[in-house]
C-alpha cells in the first residue's frame, strides 16, 4: 500500500525532515507533502518529486500558528484514501478531523506543541497585547480539535518518552518508537581538536551560550553548522573570533565527515523532544557536552556517552567542561561503547519498529 507522510513544514534540515527524506527513500511507494518548503535547502527532493510543497506562505501571515492550523484542518485534502496516511507534525494531524476514512492513519509525533504552554505575559512580549489576547484564545481552539483529530487515528505514536509524558498531560495517549537516525559513514576518524555544534541557530537551542562561551576560550576551536533566525546577529557580533567558525548548512555527507573529526559535540537545546545529533556524534564514537532534560536524558544515559548539566547552565561551567574534553585523550574502549550505544536508534531498528503500524 502507498504511504503519503505529511509534516507541519520543511524550513530547516533538523531531525523530523532527516527521518521523513529517509522514511520516504525506504518505503515503497511512499512520498511527502507539506504546506511549505524552503526551495533551496530541499531542491534536491522537490525536484525529484519525493517532497511536495503547496507553497503556503504560512510565515507570512499576522498569525502564522493560525494560517497553519487552518491550512491542515480546511485546506488540505487527502487525494487517495488507500493509502497509509503518516502525519508527523502537530498542526498536520488536524487533516484527520475531515478525513476520517483513510485506510489508515497513524499519528508520530516528534514534537510538542510547547506554544499552548506559554503563559500570558510570555506571548505579550512575542505579539503584543492584542496577539496574546487572540492567542490565548486560539489555544483551547486548537486543543480541542487537535484531540479530536488524533482520536480518529489507527495508531499514535511520540518518538522519545520526553513527548510521550507531556502529550499524556494533555489527555493525548501514545505509543513510544524512537526515530531512526542514519548511521552510515559515521565513525571515529581521529580528533581534529575543533568542538561541533549542529543545532539550528535558534534561542531556544542556546546556541548563544555556546558560542559566547568558546568567544572567552580562545585556544579552542568552535565549528557552527546551520542557520536560523540568530545566524547574521552571532557573524556580526562574533567576526572578530578568529576560532570560531559559522559553517552554514552543511550537505548531510560533509557533516558527517564533520562528526567524524571533530573533538566533541555541544549541545544544549531547551528540553529537546529527542536529538539526533548526539547519536550521530556517538556513531562517530565522539562524546556529547549536553544538558540534563528533555530526550538527552534518553540517549545520553552513560557517562561514557558525554557529560550533562543541570540548567540553568552557568558559563563557567560549561567552559570547564570543553577545557577537560579538549585535554581528554581519546579511549578506544570508550569510542566502542559510544558507537554502540548509537546502534539502538539505527534507522534499521525504527524502520521494522514503525511497519508493525503500517498496512
Amino acid at each position: 500500500m502507498k504511504t503519503t507522510i505529511l509534516y507541519d513544514h520543511f524550513i530547516a534540515l533538523g531531525g523530523a525532515e532527516k527521518v521523513s527524506l529517509q522514511l520516504a527513500q525506504s518505503l515503497p511507494q511512499c512520498n511527502i507533502e507539506t504546506a511549505y518548503a524552503d526551495e533551496q535547502l530541499f531542491a534536491a527532493p522537490l525536484n525529484s518529486g519525493q517532497l511536495k510543497h503547496f507553497a503556503h506562505h504560512y510565515f507570512a501571515h499576522w498569525f502564522p500558528t493560525l494560517s497553519l492550523f487552518l491550512f491542515y484542518l480546511l485546506r488540505y485534502r487527502v487525494v487517495d484514501k488507500q493509502v497509509n496516511l503518516l502525519v508527523t507534525g502537530v498542526f498536520s494531524p488536524l487533516v484527520l478531523w475531515r478525513h476520517r476514512r483513510v485506510a489508515n492513519s497513524v499519528v508520530y509525533f516528534h514534537t510538542f506543541p510547547s506554544f499552548i504552554q506559554l503563559s500570558f505575559g510570555q506571548l505579550r512580549k512575542q505579539h503584543g497585547l492584542l496577539g496574546a489576547v487572540v492567542f490565548r484564545a486560539f489555544i483551547p481552539i486548537y486543543l480541542w480539535f487537535l484531540k479530536q483529530s488524533v482520536s480518529q487515528a489507527n495508531h499514535v505514536l511520540a518518538n522519545s518518552i520526553s513527548v510521550q509524558q507531556r502529550f499524556d498531560r494533555i489527555g493525548i495517549k501514545t505509543k513510544v518508537v524512537y526515530p531512526g537516525v542514519d548511521l552510515a559513514g559515521l565513525a571515529h576518524s581521529g580528533n581534529k581538536g575543533y568542538f561541533l555544534s549542529t543545532a539550528r541557530l535558534e534561542p531556544n537551542k542556546r546556541v548563544e551560550l555556546i558560542v559566547e562561551a568558546f568567544a572567552q576560550l580562545k585556544d579552542h576551536q568552535l565549528h557552527m553548522i546551520g542557520g536560523g533566525t540568530l545566524e547574521q546577529s552571532l557573524l556580526e557580533r562574533y567576526r572578530h573570533c578568529d576560532n570560531i567558525k559559522f559553517l552554514g548548512w552543511q550537505h548531510p555527507e560533509q557533516l558527517k565527515r564533520m562528526y567524524n573529526d571533530c573533538r566533541a559535540l555541544v549541545y544544549l537545546p531547551n528540553n529537546e523532544y529527542f536529538g539526533i545529533a548526539p547519536v550521530e556524534a556517538m556513531a562517530a564514537g565522539k562524546p556529547v557536552i549536553g544538558v540534563a532534560e528533555g530526550g538527552l536524558l534518553e540517549t545520553i544515559d552513560d557517562k561514557r556517552l558525554g557529560t550533562l548539566h543541570d540548567c540553568p547552565l552557568d558559563i563557567e561551567v560549561l567552559k570547564q567542561t570543553i577545557r577537560d574534553y579538549a585535554a581528554l585523550n581519546d579511549d578506544s574502549a570508550d569510542i566502542r561503547y559510544r558507537q554502540k550505544s548509537s546502534q539502538r536508534f539505527d534507522f534499521k531498528v525504527f524502520i521494522t519498529k514503525l511497519k508493525q503500524f503500517l498496512m
